[in-house]
């Protein structure tokens, strides 16, 4: 059989689609070593790396609006309105360029993580193409710019973009996505990693009776004041925010060289904001999560209700989380046993759904 070629496209607002995307393409590859991939992304090559085992080419781009943040968690609604009011200008005209560009790839399929306007012209190119996500843009952008001028014409555009997908694979835990006739609902996706906390112990100095906790909000920049946190001394906090580490019990994350699936998988827990790829990383790795609620985002009901039962999980405030008062829900956190791990069952399933798309 001839090479086959696989565009791949991921979102690059945090790291969560691209937690989502690897885990499928490394089985992928597997099955098919001789697959070859292109990567079109705004994350960094680096990043990438770590995450998709074996070659790839890479594009780097910006390949949806996403969402303009002021943090972590807080939202820029009107920037992030204009930025879509930007993307959507002459939308036609783009398609139809878009298309050019991906015929020139010659790729045998597009796997989008989950850009749209990419699927429209890969419609518009012939080209086979699969949407595989726990969100769409299309609620994401409704959900906090509906009341916009001009909203209705963007969302009808997005949502028309990912009914050309062949399918969309909507990963559990997620938005219902209910109304998307081609959508194809599918398990988890996560990596499992390998634990070690001996040697983030040794590396440190930090004695064994001393449970290991991961501080990590996702890709998206958070500026945090930690003037006043308490000290943390019977515990070994590994963060990368700024000062931290002169705090007693905290550790500079840097210090670590170690893959972050590994790291997640070595800690007794880990401090977070709702987010797919931590929260299904952590439940399947039995890593412990205390995470901030976050009311204002879509998904946050349906991911907290999963890890609430797959997982071993508390919720705390985010004033309580960037304050540093969390040392108190994290004890009682980390005084409970963990949950039988659950089983990443959609990597297997959209692994199958991509090969019966491109007939492989």
């Amino acid at each position: 059989m001839a090479e086959r070629h696989l565009l791949v496209e991921i979102s690059g607002h945090g790291f969560g689609h691209l937690a989502q995307t690897a885990p499928v393409l490394n089985t992928l590859r597997q099955r098919l070593p001789g697959i070859r991939l292109t990567v079109r992304t705004a994350v960094p090559c680096a990043a990438v790396a770590r995450r998709i085992k074996g070659a790839f080419s890479y594009i780097p781009m910006e390949v949806d609006p996403g969402l303009q943040m002021a943090s972590a968690v807080h939202v820029r609604v009107k920037a992030s309105h204009q930025a879509y009011c930007r993307y959507h200008a002459d939308w036609n005209r783009n398609v139809e360029r878009e298309a050019e560009n991906i015929s020139r790839l010659e790729a045998d399929c597009l796997l989008t993580n989950v850009s749209y306007r990419s699927l429209a012209a890969a419609a518009r190119a012939g080209l086979p193409c699969v949407a595989m996500s726990s969100l769409n843009w299309a609620e994401i952008y409704g959900h906090y710019c509906a009341g916009e001028s001009g909203a209705d014409q963007i969302h009808r555009q997005i949502r028309e973009s990912y009914g050309r997908a062949d399918c969309f694979l909507a990963l559990c835990p997620g938005l219902p996505m209910s109304d998307f006739v081609n959508r194809v609902d599918i398990g988890p996706v996560a990596m499992t990693g390998r634990a070690d906390a001996g040697a983030i112990r040794g590396r440190l100095g930090v004695a064994r009776e001393q449970p290991l906790v991961l501080f990590a909000l996702g890709g998206i920049p958070t500026p945090i004041d930690t003037t006043g946190w308490p000290a943390a001394s019977r515990l070994c906090i590994l963060t990368d925010i700024k000062n931290a580490h002169r705090i007693a019990g905290y550790y500079e994350l840097q210090r670590i060289d170690m893959d972050f699936i590994d790291l997640l998988a070595s800690c007794d827990a880990v401090i977070t904001k709702p987010g797919y790829g931590t929260f299904t990383e952590a439940a399947c790795n039995g890593t412990r999560v205390l995470y901030s609620r976050r009311s204002d985002w879509p998904e946050t009901s349906y991911l907290s209700e999963w890890l609430e039962v797959n997982g071993t999980a508390q919720a705390i405030s985010w004033d309580t989380l960037v304050t540093g008062a969390f040392l108190g829900p994290l004890g009682q956190l980390l005084s409970r046993p963990v949950t039988n791990p659950p089983k990443a069952g959609g990597i297997e399933a959209a692994t199958a759904a991509l090969r019966r798309i491109m007939r492989i």
